[in-house]
């Protein structure tokens, strides 16, 4: 399977409300993700929704570091959440490592010190598609939120309760 390495994301904020979200990832493998607030989460046109694995056992997990300034700590993040999960990987793409978790790729995505820009349209993206994303507190998404934990939901707090000390 080819893994791309970039995407370009787009997000519309409208009365500090998140109302649209796109991500193209290109030009590997084409795929254009859009979401608009209560209209639900798409891939090139055709609706998408999170997975229903419940199970940590059989879940995909992406991550990312915010840099090599954190690069320590999220090693400890990875270290607690790789041995109870299938699979671990990072894309390099926080527009690709989102979308992947709308579309039921992967179970979860967590991140330290990201930039807004980097994951508003995923939000979005997570949300439409059935998703739940929150800091690593298990408060809602804010643009100043620089740690997040976006997934399906049914893994959600398993993995919460994994990275929360950290």
């Amino acid at each position: 399977m080819s893994e791309p390495a970039s995407s370009v994301c787009i997000a519309l904020i409208h009365k500090n409300e998140l109302v649209l979200g796109t991500i193209y990832a290109a030009p590997a493998i084409d795929e254009f993700y859009f979401a608009e607030k209560g209209n639900g989460a798409y891939l090139n046109g055709v609706k998408i929704r999170v997975s229903d694995i419940a199970d940590l056992g059989q879940s995909y997990i992406f991550y990312c570091e915010g840099g090599e300034k954190d690069r320590a700590r999220t090693g400890e993040l990875v270290n607690r959440v790789y041995p109870l999960v299938m699979d671990m990987r990072k894309l390099g793409s926080a527009g690709l490592e989102t979308a992947w978790v709308a579309t039921g790729k992967g179970e979860a995505y967590f991140t330290t010190k990201i930039e807004p820009w980097d994951v508003a349209p995923g939000v979005l993206l997570v949300q439409e598609a059935g998703g739940e994303i929150t800091d690593f507190q298990g408060n809602p998404w804010k643009p100043q939120t620089s740690d997040l934990l976006f997934s399906n939901g049914k893994v959600h707090h398993k993995i919460l309760d994994l990275i929360r000390p950290y």
